[in-house]
């Protein structure tokens, strides 16, 4: 295997880590996800990885697919253990992860769908960035740290900078370490306690 690819696997394989803190401390009662968002980042995560794969992303694209089993993980975990409600928000990057599909279907060109189910999961990321630094003890810190580090990683991974293989990465890198540094910088300073990607 060239350096690029192990480093693809690698990271792959931290990122699946990353939901392990998630999803336990879903089960005992520390974290409540929302079972709607989780959903969305399930959805919008697939269409991403799709339309990245078909404009030729490759070995970089395994952090994202960790990025989608993570989140079924948790969305199962939810299912008991969270909270429900669904939000306009939610109904808007569900609506903007179709829209992406179609204007990836519409024009034949997968980079389009790239570009707007990044755009899509970036907007869905807000929410989370404001959470994490209002309430940082309702997110965990332990997961995104390692989301980020697996992120950041994934770079690494990363052949030909194109569509297909770059942009969501890069998004990755910044959404994951904008959440982790929140949560690093606000831990004590919220009166946080234990400290939960995305919603």
């Amino acid at each position: 295997m060239q350096a690029h690819e192990v480093i693809g696997v690698v990271a792959g394989v931290i990122a699946l880590l990353g939901a392990v803190p998630y999803v336990l401390d879903t089960l005992a009662g520390r974290t409540r996800p929302n079972r709607a968002t989780w959903l969305v980042y399930v959805v919008i995560g697939g269409c991403v990885v799709a339309s990245s794969w078909a404009a030729g992303g490759r070995w970089s694209l395994l952090v994202p697919v960790a990025y989608v089993i993570g989140p079924i993980a948790i969305l199962l975990a939810s299912i008991r253990h969270g909270e429900g409600g669904w939000t306009r928000f939610d109904r808007f990057c569900l609506g903007g992860a179709a829209v992406g599909m179609l204007a990836w279907l519409g024009s034949g060109d997968p980079r389009v769908g790239v570009w707007l189910h990044t755009v899509v999961d970036a907007l869905g990321t807000a929410p989370t960035l404001l959470k994490s630094w209002r309430d940082p003890q309702h997110e965990n810190r332990r997961a995104w740290t390692i989301y980020a580090v697996a992120a950041l990683l994934n770079l690494g991974a990363i052949q030909h900078w194109t569509v297909g293989e770059a942009v969501f990465a890069v998004w990755l890198a910044l959404g994951c370490s904008g959440v982790a540094g929140i949560l690093w910088w606000r831990h004590g300073r919220a009166g946080a306690g234990p400290s939960r990607r995305m919603g």
